[in-house]
Formats: structure tokens, C-alpha cells, sequence
């Protein structure tokens, strides 16, 4: 692949930075990122954060929406409702991005709705979780970023280094965000009354 030909290089004059992006794009490319995406990576001025992207996506075979609604049984629609509420992408038809990971949080969705949870209350906090979440990414993003990025990096050096932290800090994330979970229920849990009248 020559990705000077393909404009990928243009607007680096140091020799240094060029050779450090061209590797960083070889690399890339060898595990399997399309040229397309590299190209729109570039172009958003983003590629250094490709490796760490890489790391996060889950390996495996991808679905469309009407597969993860078939392998789930939650239908197309309550899929969409529940995905723009928790704030992320409602996918195009038959489009290809989703892995083993939405398949199974679909499952818990439909195992919340057959436990008599209702619908407009498992949305809302869904609305919650999205929220909060988008929260704790933003800020864990710009705590990696001011904590791994260095003076004088290439964007090579810093794309490896985000990969590396992603891969060790990520899987330490989810049992964090569990216990504290936990940890607030049990203290609302503890200080909540129940009233005959309720019951």
C-alpha cells in the first residue's frame, strides 16, 4: 500500500514525523484497519487513538441490529429506543457493527423486561446509565491522555502508549464502576423506608 500516494502523508514536512506515521499506518493496515478508515482518521486527526480503539472493540464476528434482535429476542424497535437512550449510534440497515458484547447486554435487557420491570422505567434509566457513562468516559479519555501523552511524542509513540493503557487500564474499569454500584445501592438500600401503605 502506498500511503504517500494515497495523500496520507501530506502536511508533515519533518522527516521524523512522516517516517513515525507512515510505520504507524503499516501497522495499522497489517491488523486490519481499511484504508478508508485510515484515511477518515487522518483526515479527523485522530489516528493516534486508532490502537487504543482497536484494544476496546471486541473481537468476533459482527452483527447487524436484526441479528442482535433475533440472537436476543428484544425486537429491532425497543433495540433503537434502548440505544439512542443509553446516547449511542442507532446503526444503518444491515450494517455490520456489532459484536458479542451487544448481543449479551441485549439478553440482560430482555431478562429486565421479563422480570416485570417496566419499560418506560428500564428507558429512563437507561437514560441514567448513558449519561453518566458518557461522564466517566470523557473524563478516564482526558485523564489517560494528559497522563500517557508526552513532549516530542510522534503520533506513532503516542497511538502505542494510548493502546498500552487502554489494554492494561480498561479491563480494571467495569469491576470499578460494579462495586461502586454496589456500593451506593446498599447505602440507599439502608437509609430507604418501606410504608405499609406502599406494600
Amino acid at each position: 500500500m502506498d500511503f504517500e500516494a494515497e495523500g496520507l502523508l501530506d502536511g508533515l514536512e519533518d522527516e521524523e514525523a512522516r517516517a513515525a506515521r507512515l510505520e504507524l499506518l503499516r501497522e495499522l493496515h497489517d491488523q486490519g484497519v481499511p484504508l478508508d478508515e485510515l484515511r477518515k482518521a487522518v483526515e479527523e486527526e485522530r489516528l493516534p487513538l486508532l490502537p487504543a480503539e482497536l484494544v476496546l472493540e471486541a473481537e468476533g464476528p459482527r452483527y447487524t441490529e436484526e441479528e442482535v434482535a433475533e440472537k436476543s429476542g428484544v425486537d429491532s424497535e425497543t433495540l433503537k429506543q434502548i440505544w439512542r437512550a443509553l446516547g449511542l449510534p442507532v446503526a444503518d440497515p444491515g450494517e455490520r457493527i456489532f459484536g458479542e458484547d451487544e448481543v449479551e447486554a441485549a439478553r440482560r435487557l430482555k431478562s429486565f423486561l421479563d422480570a416485570g420491570l417496566p419499560r418506560e422505567g428500564v428507558m429512563e434509566t437507561a437514560r441514567v446509565l448513558g449519561a453518566a457513562m458518557s461522564q466517566v468516559a470523557d473524563v478516564t479519555r482526558r485523564l489517560v491522555g494528559s497522563a500517557f501523552l508526552r513532549a516530542g511524542d510522534t503520533e506513532r509513540d503516542a497511538g502505542l502508549r494510548f493502546a498500552e493503557a487502554a489494554s492494561q487500564l480498561g479491563p480494571l474499569i467495569g469491576p470499578q464502576l460494579e462495586h461502586l454500584y454496589t456500593v451506593h445501592m446498599r447505602e440507599q438500600l439502608r437509609h430507604d423506608v418501606v410504608y405499609q401503605a406502599e406494600l
